[in-house]
């Protein structure tokens, strides 16, 4: 690509190009692993903490449920054979991790997923395994537990605390994964063209770092040198703060 035509090229253009060149460069592997980590934030995570903020907390539900698809498909890196059994893998192998609770109903939640994307309601997957209860604050558990399926067929999720352990789990995946699974996976991800976060990534391949608080305000105390645990505490009080 004539880098020296940009000057002669629409905006559409200019945002086209810079992120076709994006990868040319000769980046080190931590600063790949940033540059993705922006990226999947910038996209998958900054859209579901928008519409929590905004009210849309079933909608943030089903992006959350979209987004445990998308990275099923990581565990695979196989369009063609992406299925169920990757969706509920993740959920076992890297949510259960935060919370057993996650791999024990695996198959219930990919059944209220399989409800909301299809339905946005009532499904016969639903009807025949669970109806899901939805707190959003977890300060509202009163009550209830998270994950908890005391009644039958019933099982209470805090949609806050829902999506700060899926944080928290892509967090510890991207920092455990491959360079090689990474790049494979980053051809599936769909890039924001806005010119401001092609800025952003041009300043994190000189700073090796990046401001959460950029992707959303609700990650504003998100620190990569925290604990895990004090990650997740952090960001269900975020969270939570909404409806307070």
């Amino acid at each position: 690509m004539e880098r020296c035509r940009s000057s002669e090229m629409n905006e559409a253009e200019k945002r086209t190009s810079m992120e076709t060149t994006f990868n040319e460069f000769n980046d080190d592997d931590e600063t790949l692993r940033i540059l993705f980590k922006h990226r999947f934030y910038s996209t998958v995570i900054g859209d579901i903490l928008k519409s929590f903020e905004n009210g849309a907390f079933t909608g943030s539900m089903v992006q959350a449920l979209c987004c445990l698809d998308y990275l099923g498909l990581a565990l695979s890196l196989d369009l063609n054979n992406h299925t169920s059994k990757d969706f509920k893998k993740y959920l076992m192998e890297y949510m259960g991790m935060i919370n057993s609770k996650y791999a024990e109903y695996s198959n219930e939640i990919y059944a209220i997923r399989c409800a909301l994307i299809h339905t946005y309601g009532i499904a016969k997957a639903t009807n025949e395994k669970v109806y899901p209860y939805f707190i959003y604050n977890s300060s509202e558990l009163s009550g209830y537990k998270h994950l908890d399926m005391s009644n039958e067929k019933q099982l209470t999720i805090c949609i806050s605390i829902f999506i700060a352990d899926l944080i928290i789990s892509i967090e510890n995946f991207i920092n455990i994964s491959s360079i090689e699974n990474l790049k494979k996976w980053e051809g599936m991800l769909l890039i924001p063209k806005r010119i401001e976060l092609v800025i952003d990534r041009m300043h994190i391949r000189e700073s090796k770092i990046f401001d959460f608080n950029k992707i959303h305000f609700f990650l504003k105390d998100f620190d990569c040198n925290m604990k895990l645990s004090d990650l997740r505490k952090s960001l269900i009080k975020a969270l939570d703060s909404k409806l307070h």
